[in-house]
This record gives C-alpha cells, sequence and structure tokens, in this order.
C-alpha cells in the first residue's frame, strides 16, 4: 500500500526527531512528540551560562558544546541536506553561536587552567565556533557510520511514526531495545539536568 503524503511528511518528521533524540546519547531524553516536531533533551547548560562555565571548566564546557552542537545538528549533517535558515534548529544553533562567540571575544589569550595538560602554563584560547561545529560533525559522522547505526535509526524513526509521541517512560521503554544498539555506541557522555527544547 503506497505511503499518503501525510504519512511520508510523518515519516519525515520523524526521522528529524529521531536523529535529535538518538544522538543524544546520555543526554536524558524526556519527550518525542512529532505533531508538535520537537524533542525535550536535558543538556548540561544553556546558552547564557556558557560563560561562567567555560570560566570554571573550559575543557569540560568545550566537550559539553561539542555534544550539544552535534545533537543539534544531527538531522541535517546525516541527510546531507542544508538546514533552512529559519527553522528551529538553526534558530538555536544561533543562540549557541552567539554566546560562544562571546566567550572567544572576552578570552582571546585563554584560560589559565586550558593548557594542553590542563596546567597553568601555555594558555589556549576557546575553541574558535567553526572547530566546535567540526569537532560535532565529526562525532555524528563517526556515530551514524558505525555498523547497523544508520538501519537502526531507521527503524526508530518507524517506531516513533507507529507512536506519534512519547514522554521520558516511553522513549527510555522504546531506546532500550536491542535493535537500537548500534545507536547507543557512541557513549561517553554524562546526564545533566538542564532540559531544552530542541526542534
Amino acid at each position: 500500500m503506497p505511503l499518503t503524503d501525510y504519512d511520508l511528511e510523518t515519516l519525515t518528521v520523524a526521522r528529524h526527531e529521531a536523529a535529535h533524540a538518538a544522538a543524544a546519547v546520555g543526554f536524558p531524553v524526556h519527550a518525542v512528540d512529532l505533531a508538535h516536531g520537537h524533542t525535550d533533551i536535558a543538556f548540561p547548560l544553556r546558552p547564557w551560562q556558557l560563560y561562567s562555565a567555560w570560566e570554571r571548566a573550559p575543557h569540560q564546557t568545550e566537550r559539553q558544546l561539542v555534544a550539544i552542537v552535534g545533537v543539534i545538528l544531527a538531522p541535517a549533517h546525516i541527510t546531507r541536506e542544508p538546514m533552512p535558515a529559519r527553522c528551529g534548529d538553526a534558530a538555536m544553533l544561533q543562540e549557541w553561536r552567539e554566546e560562544w562567540q562571546r566567550v572567544c571575544a572576552f578570552h582571546p589569550q585563554g584560560h589559565a587552567s586550558h593548557g594542553p595538560t590542563g596546567g597553568h602554563d601555555l594558555p589556549l584560547p576557546p575553541l574558535p565556533w567553526h572547530s566546535v561545529c567540526q569537532r560535532a560533525q565529526a562525532a555524528i559522522n563517526t556515530w551514524i557510520t558505525a555498523p547497523g547505526a544508520r538501519a537502526a535509526l531507521r527503524y526508530l524513526a518507524a517506531a516513533l511514526t507507529q507512536e506519534g509521541a512519547v514522554d521520558a517512560v516511553g522513549w527510555a521503554l522504546l531506546w532500550e531495545k536491542p535493535q537500537y544498539d548500534p545507536l547507543r555506541s557512541q557513549g561517553g557522555r554524562e546526564n545533566f539536568r538542564h532540559t531544552g527544547q530542541y526542534h
């Protein structure tokens, strides 16, 4: 039976939101809602917290930022389609970019504890924004090209299409199924508590 235009549109949204949620390995997913086209993910930081976070812990903040940017970029990077300039993802990415550039502007000489070995010699400046994006894209590329990952993401999108919407419990039940094991191989991310809604 051929898919209707509604079915195709729903599946497209499901693939997009599945990429956000699956790429958030280690970040709690609170909800995925296809009708409204959004995924609620608990991130370690809000954009406005970047400045103070980098001053306290520059290495950790950069790692967190790269992971967050990877989650936002995941759908566009996986499909190799340009991100529309006026979409929710682009707006969120712009917010992170502006706040990170403020960090870079105020710390051009780096942080005393941001040397190559984390010591107090040879401070390094914050990563330029383009480097943040490049690292995020490289991580997503490594993750999605792992054996079985793309097929698992298709299965996940199909499952979300059937569900329509899931809360945190529904996502946990869905995500723990063995067919999504290839998507969990990214690992290495911590659980954090600040919630952000990313479209």
